[in-house]
């Protein structure tokens, strides 16, 4: 046995005697001490002379007792007293209570004690900060003497607590963020079925869609048949009228046929002969001329528009369309109480936070626009998809193809300047105020800035921490660029440092424009809309589209100078003017994307058709 286990056991044996009662064998409570100077337990003084006094007869009072260790006989000053209140006057042994209170608080710590998981005989007094482990002397020692904070229990008990009022204040912001969080799946959960019955809809409309073209296929076939009987009653009249034409030939034929055959010489005489045989000669030359060029046969036939069947059969190879299931790192639901739309007749848009609304600057007043020039941006072989485009100060237009991994610079006319391969897909382009360009890459969570004096290269390459999409400048130094997959959008330095983040409303922001307020315009395709927020991030107002024409896919949006603000919809193939003229143009042969504005007012539109096919346009308003 331990030299610590054997001073335990021999403090615990000498303080036995003097800390329990000799009456109940407990540890003493509430202890009296009589005059001989013995104490004992109040409660047990109290039922050691109610026994005493049970001896005596009847009406007869205790007036004195012996004490139960030494017989030393106790007499009572007050013969009035009871046995309780005499016993409550002897005095009170603090002293002994305290010593008792100690030893009760030392074998209980003792009992509460842990022991060392390596030397099961020694007890745990120690605690290493570094390695966040409970030890023995032993273990201090030995094992931990190279550690530079071990502490005593009661000093790593002290630095503990602090941590854990930290620790605990952490723990209930986490807790508070995952239940958002779940919440929020919760609802996203069950909105998913809404949203499938939604899809549902969509693919019924898309097949009612085609089913109605074949309803139009089948009325267009009915319209080839009654052609077709026309054409055939038609043939039938005319061979009719050749057919009674050449039936007369031949009847006058066979009446001179008989007038030979039946006027015989040796039979009528000369005269009679000679008078049929004139009048044969006469009718035969008074028949028609036959007409030689009558064709041998007529034919019906049927001749059928192999455009169309070559775009039918495209058509049944392609799929009906694509489902697939779009998550991001933050969807944030709009509140129902700011975003009841409010109609003016021309457009539907959301109220801002001081009750104003964009139907106040709208024209209803529809103009027209003017195609100046269309081409394909595909400069070799491989498929293109154009995402965005930008002007250059010397009017050429430079585009992003995300397919081909390039960027490219054009002439208006369409003529390939010069371009560069990326090793990553592009998305955003934007032109700074030095003159270099700003090009996004999602993937790789930079912003590549290139230059065009000579040739295209890259100057130098910035990190971000977000995946953006939508690029714009704002000044020499700081950019606004626009990320779907945080929900967000973030003014940032050129070297992709955050001055602020917006994300208040926004589910899936794509592109980014600024006003000539410097207010930043937004499309977001998951809300349908166009949102605008000024430098602090307040929402000033949301566009949902034209009377009932509403937005479908919110792409490309661009500004004029004069405050126009143009959307391209890459879904119904519209382009938009807020606050000027709602509806500016359809493009119907084209799913459209970027767009961009010249300072002589010509919008630049980029599209992709089918089989990756892309290309440019520009109008002038």
């Amino acid at each position: 046995m331990s030299d610590e286990e054997m001073s335990d056991t021999d403090l615990f044996k000498t303080e036995l005697k003097s800390l329990y009662c000799s009456i109940c064998q407990n540890i003493f409570s509430e202890p009296k001490t009589l005059p001989c100077q013995h104490s004992f337990c109040c409660r047990c003084l109290k039922t050691y002379l109610n026994i005493k006094t049970q001896n005596l007869r009847d009406g007869q009072k205790l007036r004195e007792f012996s004490c139960p260790l030494c017989k030393t006989a106790v007499r009572s000053e007050d013969d009035s007293l009871s046995v309780g209140e005499w016993v409550d006057r002897f005095p009170t042994n603090y002293t002994l209570i305290s010593i008792t209170d100690e030893f009760i608080s030392e074998k209980h710590r003792k009992e509460r004690r842990t022991m060392c998981t390596i030397h099961h005989s020694k007890s745990v007094k120690f605690f290493c900060m570094d390695c966040n482990t409970l030890l023995c002397s032993l273990c201090t020692a030995k094992a931990h003497k190279t550690c530079s904070t071990v502490q005593t229990l009661a000093e790593a008990v002290d630095e503990i607590m602090s941590m854990k009022s930290r620790l605990c204040d952490e723990l209930q912001t986490r807790k508070t963020e995952v239940e958002e969080v779940y919440t929020r799946l919760k609802k996203h959960r069950s909105a998913m079925n809404v949203n499938k019955q939604q899809i549902i809809r969509d693919i019924q409309n898309e097949t009612e869609l085609i089913a109605k073209l074949l309803h139009e296929l089948r009325d267009r076939e009915k319209e080839l048949v009654i052609n077709l009987e026309n054409q055939y009653s038609e043939g039938q009249l005319r061979l009719g009228e050749i057919l009674t034409k050449y039936e007369s030939i031949i009847k006058s034929i066979n009446i001179c046929q008989n007038l030979i055959d039946h006027n015989a010489l040796e039979e009528v005489g000369d005269a009679a002969f000679l008078k049929a045989i004139s009048g044969a000669e006469q009718k035969y030359k008074e028949l028609p001329e036959i007409d030689t060029n009558v064709p041998n046969r007529h034919v019906l036939m049927f001749l059928p528009d192999p455009s169309l069947q070559q775009r039918l059969q495209r058509l049944i190879k392609r799929p009906l369309g694509k489902i697939f299931l779009q998550q991001q790192q933050q969807q944030q639901q709009p509140n129902s109480d700011s975003c009841d739309h409010i109609s003016d007749g021309s457009a539907s848009v959301a109220p801002t936070e001081t009750g104003s609304s964009l139907a106040e600057a709208i024209d209803d007043t529809i103009t027209s626009t003017v195609l100046l020039s269309k081409f394909s941006t595909i400069s070799s072989s491989d498929d293109s998809l154009i995402t965005d485009v930008a002007l250059l100060p010397d009017g050429f237009l430079v585009v992003t193809d995300s397919l081909s991994c390039q960027v490219k610079i054009f002439t208006e006319e369409g003529e390939l300047v010069k371009y560069i391969k990326l090793k990553k897909s592009p998305w955003g382009i934007c032109r700074l105020i030095q003159g270099e360009i700003g090009v996004t890459v999602p993937s790789k969570r930079s912003i590549v800035y290139l230059s065009h004096a000579t040739q295209l290269c890259i100057r130098w390459t910035a990190m971000t921490s977000k995946k953006y999409l939508g690029i714009v400048s704002l000044s020499e130094s700081v950019l606004v660029c626009a990320s779907a997959a945080n929900s967000c959008v973030d003014i940032i330095s050129i070297t992709g440092e955050i001055y602020q983040s917006f994300s208040r409303r926004l589910v899936h922001p794509t592109y980014v424009a600024l006003t000539k307020e410097h207010h930043i315009v937004i499309t977001d395709s998951y809300e349908k809309s166009v949102i605008c927020l000024d430098r602090q991030g307040n929402e000033l107002f949301r566009y949902f589209g034209h009377k009932d024409q509403a937005l479908s896919h919110p792409a490309g949006i661009c500004t004029s100078r004069q405050g126009g603000i143009f959307v391209a919809d890459a879904l119904n193939r519209n382009i938009y003017k807020i606050r000027h003229i709602p509806l500016v143009a359809n493009i119907t042969q084209f799913s459209l994307s970027g767009l961009a504005i010249s300072p002589d007012n010509k919008l630049v539109l980029t599209h992709n058709g089918q089989n990756n096919v892309s290309g440019i346009s520009v109008f002038h308003d």
